[in-house]
């Protein structure tokens, strides 16, 4: 029903973007029926997101009665949560700790590895 020109397709392109689109467009297409087919575009869009609605209606509603214990479901599951960030919290202070505490005794034994080897080669040169 469109013209050939007008590829609904576009539209579901990861990187569609409007500006772009319409500037393509309008070299071609004067502006007044590019509007005109975007808003009949808009109208059939419309119509079949009513018509999904109403095909699965009963299951549409249903759906916040499938919801309503979701409120009691999250706070049965924060205090358990809250608990578990609070011990991550403690385990990663001290791993914090472990490895400041690594590094440094690295450093250390960096240094004393190099006056080793200064004292080495003081005693071979003497």
């Amino acid at each position: 029903n469109a013209p050939l020109w007008f590829q609904k397709e576009a539209f579901l392109k990861q990187d569609f973007a409007c500006d772009a689109y319409v500037n393509d467009l309008r070299r071609y297409v004067p502006l007044e029926t590019l509007n005109t087919e975007l808003n009949n575009y808009l109208s059939d869009i419309n119509h079949e997101l009513v018509d999904l609605l109403n095909k699965d209606y009963t299951d549409f509603v249903n759906l916040s009665a499938k919801l309503v214990d979701v409120d009691g479901a999250v706070m049965r599951m924060r205090a358990p949560l809250v608990e578990l960030q609070s011990k991550l919290k403690i385990v990663r202070e001290d791993t914090s700790s472990a490895l400041r505490a690594v590094i440094h005794t690295a450093n250390v034994l960096a240094k004393v590895e190099k006056l080793l080897a200064e004292l080495k080669t003081e005693e071979e040169t003497s």
